[in-house]
């Protein structure tokens, strides 16, 4: 394995037996929050980076919104958009009623 990554067998074993970072571990409990917050909610899909924030914030985490939707982003998390009202209905033409 170590040929075809092109690195030290040393360089490898030191990598592979190294622990996990204090920044992935923090997102890993971020994402485990962020998918029990949109359980929780009866309208699970409408949640944005911004709501996330706002109530991470409240349950003690603190971050970024733009750290908050790359752990969205990167794990398929995304709102639905609620589409906005366009009014099809011409009142003012000149037509006979």
């Amino acid at each position: 394995m170590c040929l075809v990554f092109k690195v030290s067998r040393s360089g490898f074993y030191y990598w592979f037996s190294r622990p996990e970072s204090k920044r992935r571990n923090e997102n890993v409990k971020i994402l485990e929050t962020i998918r029990e917050i949109r359980q929780s909610q009866p309208k699970k899909e409408v949640y944005g980076a911004l709501r996330m924030l706002r109530d991470l914030k409240e349950l003690g985490f603190y971050c970024g919104k733009n750290r908050i939707a790359a752990i969205m982003r990167n794990n398929g998390i995304r709102s639905k958009i609620k589409r906005k009202f366009k009014r099809t209905t011409d009142s003012q033409h000149s037509e006979v009623v």
